[in-house]
């Protein structure tokens, strides 16, 4: 059965890793339209990568706040969501994403 929605409110920790999204959500399918995204005030903990993938996952010089937001919703765009109705996100912490961050994470995407 597809997901309607991609949730991680309630997620027990308050870090995951890239590695638990793209390889323990696997076996997760979506829906094109997603109801919503809901997104907690988490850190993504980054896989180390290789000096020729660096310019594709550090974010820009100009760009200041952090930059999870990215990875996560790319994950998505990449299980085949083209679009979702409401984003929650809780971005309270001290070190809150840009504008710019926001602006690239949902690229592509269709937001109501």
């Amino acid at each position: 059965e597809n997901q309607i929605y991609f949730n991680l409110w309630n997620y027990p920790s308050l870090t995951i890793s890239q590695e638990h999204i793209e390889e323990g959500l696997e076996h997760l399918k979506f829906e094109d339209i997603l109801q919503y995204v809901a997104l907690p005030s988490i850190t993504l903990e980054k896989k180390p990568i290789s000096s020729k993938h660096v310019k594709k996952y550090f974010k820009s010089p100009e760009s200041k706040g952090r930059s999870d937001l990215v990875f996560l919703f790319k994950f998505l765009r990449n299980e085949g969501v083209k679009r979702v109705i409401r984003v929650i996100v809780d971005d309270t912490r001290s070190s809150a994403h840009s504008d710019a961050e926001i602006e690239k994470a949902l690229g592509g995407l269709k937001i109501e």
